[in-house]
């Protein structure tokens, strides 16, 4: 801490200049509680949403002459992108590869998940 001056004027000029310093920094806190309150009041902006997750189900033409292929895992490392893909139920899968128009994919299975071939 530092000394203070014995005389009582130079007391009372340090005393007045703290009164001035207090309220200063009262007034700042006040400042920065309102800045906090308006925050607070306002919206949340919305965040963007996820992107829409894979089909479970999908047919993914294949290049060249090869018969389109049959994926029925979303996380098949096989599956192309969306760009080749479209979206199929259960259903249509199932009756696509029993009548040979479509192969399984040979990662994710999608026969053994249909209970075509065990």
């Amino acid at each position: 801490m530092f000394e203070l001056p014995p005389d009582l004027p130079r007391l009372r000029v340090l005393e007045a200049w703290g009164h001035v310093y207090l309220r200063s920094i009262q007034e700042a806190i006040k400042a920065a509680e309102e800045r906090e309150r308006a925050e607070a009041r306002k919206t949340p902006i919305p965040r963007p949403s996820a992107p829409p997750a894979p089909a479970a189900w999908v047919v993914d033409r294949s290049i060249g002459n090869l018969p389109p292929v049959v994926h029925g895992a979303e996380d098949c490392f096989a599956r192309a992108d969306d760009f080749g893909t479209r979206p199929t139920t259960p259903e249509a899968a199932r009756r696509a590869l029993t009548d040979g128009s479509v192969t399984a994919c040979v990662v994710c299975r999608p026969d053994t998940a249909l209970g075509i071939v065990d």
